[in-house]
């Protein structure tokens, strides 16, 4: 598998160094889930990037973008990763790709994507305008309040480009604009607590199954934010991670200890 990876990724290589060059169409950050405010990210939850790939009368036939999530203050997150959101799937390519450069959770992370047509794939339309991939980190421990995170526009191996193919006769290379880099401070997240465990935000208690599949959701699938991430630190260390769905799950099956309140901390 590695193999065909790394031939497919080369075959992309040698797609964008025969074009001919042009520049335009645009790559951008949409948003980010996870602020605490314009400039900041909150600690103690998952941080996601979610980033706009938008094309003009030329579709593509062909991408190669990297991205580079780095801390200049000595920031930590667990590891970074990437997705397709589905807006380009496999009608447009048939072979996409996420590859990983030294991805360790702290210093600088390299994500790159990558997607080829092929004869069954349409590649890009004209005038494509969507949220086409996502970077994950987090959750960001409190005791890096203070320090900078950022994302900025990068190069990966093997193919070491920034570039997008133009799908015409001439396969014209395109070099898309990039809004960034975009960096942020982690700060405190807003407070917002009245009953830990109550996920849902109901307004009160008692806790029920859909705060567990929603805890769970955010956690281990990639589901929406809860609307108040302290109620979901269910065992109130600063984190929403595995141990408060393991908390809850015990706390509502197998009598566990209740939610830490609202104020208090282990």
């Amino acid at each position: 598998m590695r193999t065909v990876v790394i031939l497919g990724l080369v075959f992309v290589v040698s797609i964008l160094i025969s074009a001919t060059m042009v520049r335009g169409q645009a790559v951008s950050l949409d948003y980010v889930d996870g602020l605490h405010d314009s400039n900041s990210i909150a600690w103690g939850q998952r941080i996601m990037f979610r980033v706009r790939m938008t094309t003009d009368s030329l579709g593509c036939k062909g991408i190669s973008n990297g991205f580079r999530i780095y801390s200049n203050s000595g920031a930590h997150w667990s590891t970074s990763t990437g997705d397709w959101t589905g807006a380009i799937d496999t009608t447009m390519f048939q072979m996409l790709w996420v590859v990983y450069d030294g991805v360790t959770g702290s210093g600088a992370d390299t994500v790159g994507f990558a997607g080829i047509y092929w004869d069954q794939s349409t590649g890009i339309p004209p005038y494509f305008d969507a949220v086409a991939i996502t970077l994950s980190i987090g959750p960001i421990d409190a005791e890096h309040e203070g320090k900078t995170v950022c994302l900025d526009s990068s190069f990966y191996p093997p193919n070491n480009v920034w570039q997008w193919v133009a799908n015409n006769d001439n396969s014209d290379r395109i070099w898309p604009s990039w809004d960034g880099p975009h960096c942020f401070t982690v700060g405190r997240p807003p407070w917002c607590c009245r009953f830990r465990g109550d996920v849902e935000d109901k307004g009160a208690g008692p806790v029920h199954i859909g705060d567990l599949v929603w805890l769970t959701e955010y956690v281990n699938e990639g589901g929406p934010p809860p609307p108040c991430l302290e109620q979901a630190d269910v065992n109130g260390d600063g984190l929403i991670d595995d141990d408060d769905v393991d908390y809850l799950n015990a706390f509502m099956f197998s009598g566990g200890p209740p939610p830490v309140p609202c104020g208090e901390h282990d």
